[in-house]
């Protein structure tokens, strides 16, 4: 199961995109692999996971977040690159979005056991 939040600009989603999300061009897309741990014990991040967060990026956001909870790490996504790895405390905004810290150990604390 897959939980997303996306950060939009100023002009918010048209009307005549909703319900198609994807293609709507964002600041932040950012997604959590949730597959409960008790049915998985650390579940790996599935195909579909990585494909809708790559479909963010080709569809115009500038910086992806996947989170996997279980594992306790970032995948970081930007348009040219291939997805980079964080497992540090915070994970800092870039470009549009610059300045917008996440703090992991909160994102950490709602998947405790």
């Amino acid at each position: 199961m897959l939980c997303d939040a996306v950060l939009l600009g100023e002009s918010g989603l048209p009307p005549d995109q909703r319900g198609n999300i994807e293609s709507v061009s964002t600041l932040l897309p950012v997604s959590a692999e949730t597959t409960p741990r008790s049915m998985v014990l650390d579940p790996p991040l599935t195909d579909a996971t990585k494909d809708k967060m790559e479909r963010w990026i080709e569809n115009g956001a500038a910086l992806g977040w996947l989170i996997h909870p279980y594992q306790r790490k970032v995948y970081i996504y930007e348009p040219g690159r291939k997805a980079s790895v964080s497992s540090g405390k915070v994970i800092q905004g870039k470009g549009s979005v610059e300045g917008f810290p996440l703090d992991l150990d909160e994102v950490w604390r709602c998947y405790e056991i």
